[in-house]
């Protein structure tokens, strides 16, 4: 029963991806935006369709205002008791599939690997470190 619903679940992402592709292929502007994004080394299908369909913004704003968007700018979180640096608020499920796609490149990306390295060599911890790795690299295909 657990394998004959896996099958399906597998069969309905197949068509789920193949409609995908079929509305990029569809729209000048978006396949160029699909290319483009797929070209940097850690930014597959998923990332690329998840930021087409969420961000409508990538290609009109800069890095640092997409950055806002998505909810992985460093915003102060200071209060009586503590000071630091938060990330929040955005659009979750961009920065989900983004901090995922940041977690494979910083194995299989040398120059994000090498980034979040550094980083981390200098202190900073480890979702510190990922946090800047998404936005670093990723958001580079932006063309704004």
């Amino acid at each position: 029963r657990a394998e004959r619903r896996l099958r399906a679940l597998c069969a309905e992402r197949r068509e789920i991806e193949r409609a995908l592709h079929d509305l990029v292929a569809a729209d000048p502007a978006k396949r160029a935006l699909f290319r483009l994004l797929t070209s940097v080394k850690g930014v597959g299908p998923v990332l690329a369709f998840t930021l087409i369909a969420s961000l409508r913004e990538l290609g009109h704003l800069g890095r640092r205002q997409i950055a806002s968007l998505i909810g992985v700018a460093p915003l102060n979180h200071d209060s009586a008791s503590s000071a630091g640096m938060a990330i929040a608020g955005g659009r979750v499920g961009v920065r989900n599939v983004l901090y995922l796609a940041a977690l494979a490149a910083a194995r299989h990306n040398p120059a994000i690997a090498q980034f979040y390295r550094r980083l981390h060599a200098a202190g900073k911890p480890g979702k510190v470190a990922l946090v800047a790795a998404m936005v670093r690299d990723h958001l580079k295909a932006n063309p704004a």
